[in-house]
């Protein structure tokens, strides 16, 4: 059986296109939020906070973004428990 050369060309042309498929698109980077965290990061007046998966940059949210936030976790609350805490 023979063994088959390939050039360093069509060697690095492969590694180009699997980098492609591997290396994270940055135009479509994964933002998480949270709401904790040392208080010399950049945080929004509720302490909400950004972070940039691919790109690591952290960030503070609007309070916009923070009210907005706010009010989904409170609608993620069932009715029923909602009804038996004072808020």
């Amino acid at each position: 059986m023979g063994r088959r050369c390939l050039s360093n060309k069509t060697i690095f042309r492969r590694l180009r296109r699997i980098e492609e498929k591997l290396a994270p698109n940055q135009e479509n980077d994964i933002v998480v939020v949270w709401s904790f965290g040392p208080e010399d990061e950049p945080h929004g007046k509720y302490g909400y906070r950004k972070l940039h998966v691919y790109t690591g940059l952290k960030e503070a949210c609007t309070e916009e973004e923070e009210l907005r936030y706010i009010k989904q976790a409170y609608e993620d609350i069932p009715l029923e428990s909602r009804k038996s805490v004072a808020y």
